[in-house]
């Protein structure tokens, strides 16, 4: 048995009102008047594009680069899949769940990115 401490988890009503406040904040402080599109939407839209695109270089960079050095130093890139042992190098499997969260994140991350930069603010949404 793993008998390491845990922490327990927060509340899911806490979590909702963290963010509720956090968004109510961000858009009074930062945003434009409630209902108004921007007017002019590449403009608001190119700060949050050049983040987005920095974070794909980087995800390419850095995680799956990182993912294909483990599995060649591993040895496992050489072999065919009915070779592969049924449990994958410690190293190569950090590595690929390092890469999975970021995929998990990406859609919600570009959602939202997007999203906030439309409706509040298109520079404050880029350094969110």
């Amino acid at each position: 048995m793993d008998s390491s401490p845990r922490a327990k988890a927060p509340p899911p009503t806490f979590l909702f009102t963290v963010y509720v406040i956090l968004g109510l904040v961000t858009s009074f402080l930062f945003g434009r008047y409630p209902g108004v599109v921007p007017d002019d939407l590449i403009a608001e839209l190119c700060p949050s594009i050049v983040v987005v695109c920095v974070f794909l270089t980087t995800y390419s960079v850095w995680d799956v680069m990182a993912c294909g050095v483990a599995k060649q130093n591993s040895g496992i890139s050489d072999k065919q899949y009915k070779d592969m042992p049924a449990r994958i190098p410690e190293e190569v499997f950090l590595a690929e769940r390092a890469q999975m969260n970021q995929v998990e994140q990406i859609p919600s991350f570009v959602v939202a990115t997007f999203s906030f930069s439309i409706l509040v603010n298109g520079h404050v949404g880029a350094l969110f």
